[in-house]
């Protein structure tokens, strides 16, 4: 897709374009259209439908001019239909927009082989033709030696043809005797007598099919008449049973077209219509209007679906309910297939219902739902296959997608910001650690992430540390447990290795926890180290001296005296 105002190539999933930014969505939807045209195109070829395919392929090129398989296809079909100009025109064209195409240049290869033969194959049709119309002449003669009589050979395939029921080549074949014999001769006369015993009985089944008319029996009416016809009658005879035919083609045309005003009215179903004219054309094979009424049966076809169609449309948008408005359409157009309507009505369905889904998707992101966004992006991506004739939603979804990902990452932001602010540090802990191996992370993301993560690990010790200053007589008395003195050394060695984070109340409390902590683990190094560290305090002397006490072995029991 060529951006309209820097001439940059782009995908045809592209917003924007790479090069300027310039929107292309309009870009985009006109590009959509014309494939969909090319599409409907070949769907019209393969069916054999060229003028209809041609049409098409104007259309989409009418969109976009530069969309070149439309004009190697448009070739293609001109020449199928002989018009060779027009399709090297559009080989040529397609060649000017892209010249490495290999497909334009063999085909006006091939044109070029076929201009030079077509003189030679008209000159050979041209003799063929003349040989075979002496052949023809030459075997005419032979045939007009070798002729029997006349008139017997004549009376003999007049008796086989009324013994076979051809009544009309009989009557042909008499005509012929009757022509070749003289009257008084026993050949004439049994001529004249069969005849007229052939025009007696087309005359009596004649007269009983008006009487089958008059009595309204119209089915054993046309059985008759096409019975006649079957025997080739004379010409007189012809005529009446057409005028016949005709008083009765025009009854049943009037029913069916009064049938027909009732199904726009409502009045009569469509499966209705189509068993009633269903009956007459097959009591009426070869009815003159065949055509008008099968006509009337494709329209009434077409206003069925498009009903039908409508009442789908009409309840999605009351209900929303995708699934079943599709299933609802794949039940129609299966129903009524390659009808116009449906491909036209479908394809108006298709696009509001995605338009409803993309827009619902957006409206489920501003309520923050992103799980239910999500599977509805799901269900827009599992619908890709089945509408890619009509429109390639494969682009949106992937915006979408991008759009759902970054809207996720950001509440899940907002909601760590949030747990830290309101002093719930284990869950805000939890989510840290989980955004921390997150891959869709930006690097920005991850900035905030790690700052707030220190910004948490702050707030823990701060928790830690005010927990255990408010346990210092009990560890002042060693009334602590093994598993407390063990948290608190490790603590005291966190926390001491960043002497700045704490002031110097809070820095001489952690040194003497940790000094208890270290007596009841009986590590009397670690205690005296942490005591020493203690004693380096200001103002600590009646502190360190009570650890002192603490940290003295018992005096030795006096032994009691002897009396």
């Amino acid at each position: 897709m060529q951006c309209p105002y820097c001439q940059t190539e782009n995908r045809e999933d592209r917003e924007r374009c790479y090069y300027c930014d310039h929107d292309l969505s309009m870009l985009r939807l006109i590009v959509n259209k014309a494939r969909h045209h090319y599409n409907v195109a070949l769907e019209h070829a393969e069916r054999g439908r060229f003028d209809e395919a041609i049409d098409e392929l104007h259309n989409a090129l009418d969109l976009d001019s530069s969309f070149v398989p439309a004009h190697v296809v448009l070739g293609t079909l001109y020449a199928k239909k002989g018009d060779f100009e027009r399709a090297k025109q559009a080989w040529e064209t397609a060649l000017s927009l892209q010249p490495e195409l290999n497909k334009a240049h063999r085909y006006l290869n091939r044109l070029g082989q076929v201009e030079q033969s077509l003189p030679l194959l008209r000159t050979m049709r041209l003799v063929t033709m003349g040989l075979i119309a002496v052949v023809v002449v030459l075997f005419l003669a032979l045939v007009w030696s070798m002729r029997p009589d006349a008139a017997s050979e004549l009376m003999k395939r007049a008796e086989l043809a009324y013994q076979q029921g051809s009544y009309g080549e009989a009557l042909q074949r008499l005509e012929g005797v009757l022509q070749h014999s003289a009257p008084d001769t026993a050949t004439g006369f049994a001529a004249r007598a069969l005849r007229d015993a052939i025009k007696m009985e087309f005359k009596q089944k004649l007269q009983m099919a008006q009487e089958l008319k008059h009595r309204e029996d119209y089915p054993k009416a046309l059985a008759l008449i096409g019975e006649i016809e079957a025997a080739g009658p004379d010409p007189e005879t012809s005529a009446s049973l057409a005028m016949l035919k005709q008083d009765i083609n025009h009854y049943y045309r009037e029913r069916i077209l009064s049938l027909y005003n009732q199904f726009l009215a409502g009045e009569v179903s469509y499966p209705e219509l189509t068993v009633k004219v269903g009956e007459f054309l097959k009591i009426y094979p070869d009815i003159p209007e065949k055509e008008e009424l099968r006509k009337f049966l494709e329209d009434a076809r077409e206003y069925e679906v498009t009903q039908q169609m409508e009442a789908v449309r009409n309840k999605f948008r009351k209900d929303r309910d995708t699934t079943a408005t599709i299933e609802a359409m794949q039940d129609i157009a299966a129903k009524y297939p390659g009808t116009e309507a449906m491909k036209k009505l479908r394809a108006e369905l298709v696009d509001e219902i995605l338009s409803w889904m993309f827009d619902y998707f957006q409206t489920l992101l501003d309520r923050r739902d992103f799980a239910a966004a999500r599977e509805l992006l799901n269900q827009i991506r599992g619908r890709a296959n089945e509408f890619k004739d009509i429109v390639d939603v494969n682009g949106p979804v992937q915006l979408a997608e991008r759009v759902l990902s970054d809207n996720e990452r950001l509440d899940q932001l907002r909601k760590l910001e949030k747990l830290i602010e309101a002093g719930n540090l284990d869950d805000a802990e939890s989510l840290a650690y989980e955004l921390m191996f997150d891959d869709r992370l930006t690097t920005a993301e991850l900035s905030v992430v790690l700052a707030a993560s220190e910004r948490l690990d702050k707030m823990q010790l701060r928790a830690k540390l005010e927990k255990l200053r408010a346990r210092k007589p009990a560890y002042l008395a060693l009334k602590i447990s093994t598993d407390e003195a063990t948290e608190t050394l490790a603590l005291a060695e966190r926390v001491l290795k960043k002497p700045a984070s704490l002031d110097a109340s809070a820095r001489m409390d952690l040194l003497a926890c940790a000094v208890a902590a270290a007596k009841v683990m009986r590590n009397d190094a670690l205690a005296q180290r942490y005591l020493e560290m203690l004693t380096r305090e200001k103002n600590s002397e009646r502190l360190v001296a009570q650890l002192r006490k603490l940290l003295a072995p018992p005096k030795p029991t006096p032994a009691p005296r002897k009396k």
